[in-house]
């Protein structure tokens, strides 16, 4: 009875120009995060700005680079 089920099926979640259709599901806020302290929010930016570096293979003269690109991504701001 599954195989019989199956094609119907897919051909209903299929749309005009051969992409899925997509389920709409309700829209969901992430639980608000607990802020952070000035302490562990400079760790995680020199966490992340070192690996950022460490991407590069540590080639100088990106220090300020990374440090303001690893802020973003800390503070939420990454675009």
């Amino acid at each position: 009875m599954a195989r019989a089920i199956a094609p119907a099926y897919i051909e209903r979640m299929t749309i005009s120009n051969d992409k899925p259709a997509t389920r709409r599901t309700k829209k969901t806020s992430a639980p608000p995060s607990k802020p952070i302290g000035a302490d562990e929010r400079l760790r995680r930016i020199a966490e992340h700005a070192y690996y950022l570096a460490e991407a590069r293979g540590f080639e100088s003269g990106h220090e300020l680079e990374d440090w303001v690109a690893a802020e973003r991504v800390i503070d939420g701001r990454a675009s």
